[in-house]
């Protein structure tokens, strides 16, 4: 009962995020047979080059806390546009997770997944907008990446569009409106050509 409301209080007042897995302890995890079985399937088809298979290992790497271990193959993946690697890259350089915490990096990441597609990916960017972390302050750009997030379901991007457009003003909550919907027709348009839509 004391962890549990230790834990309560850390994620209350911020301490620990809901989203982070857990770290792993000292004396490692147990991994069972199927697991090592799936992990070297993915890591021998990633050797090859499969960019699925390279993006699934850095994502369970991550997963299971080896930040260290996901990196290489995050930043593979990344670097042929795998917007799940982009996006779990971004993280990584966001909270210093296996590198060095890194905002403009984390920024860099964001965009390139969120011009993706990747729905968290755009939430991060409108927060990053909204406090100005590596850029400057940008209402408008944060309100056009919660807003198009928020059309394609993050209900955390909905709240959030929201509260910022309590406090714009007309004009500038015209402007990002129109914005939004171009970003969103080029979304579709890429997501279309790439079969994803």
């Amino acid at each position: 009962l004391a962890v549990a409301g230790a834990v309560l209080v850390a994620l209350v007042f911020g301490l620990l995020d809901p989203d982070d897995p857990p770290t792993r302890g000292s004396g490692g995890t147990n991994i069972s047979a199927d697991d090592q079985e799936r992990l070297k399937h993915f890591e021998t088809a990633a050797k090859r080059g499969d960019l699925d298979a390279q993006a699934e290992l850095g994502r369970l790497h991550w997963q299971r806390g080896e930040y260290p271990a996901a990196l290489p193959w995050l930043h593979a993946a990344a670097g042929r546009a795998h917007a799940e690697a982009e996006y779990l890259l971004g993280m990584a350089y966001l909270h210093g997770r296996g590198t060095v915490q890194n905002y403009r990096a984390a920024l860099e990441q964001f965009t390139k997944a969120a011009e993706h597609g990747q729905l968290d990916a755009q939430y991060q960017l409108g927060i990053f907008y909204r406090d100005g972390l590596a850029t400057e302050t940008h209402k408008e750009t944060a309100y056009l990446w919660f807003n198009l997030a928020a059309a394609r379901g993050h209900a955390d991007a909905l709240v959030m569009r929201d509260r910022l457009a309590a406090v714009m003003n007309g004009q500038e909550l015209l402007r990002a409106q129109e914005a939004s919907q171009q970003a969103l027709r080029r979304l579709e348009g890429y997501l279309a050509a790439r079969g994803q839509v």
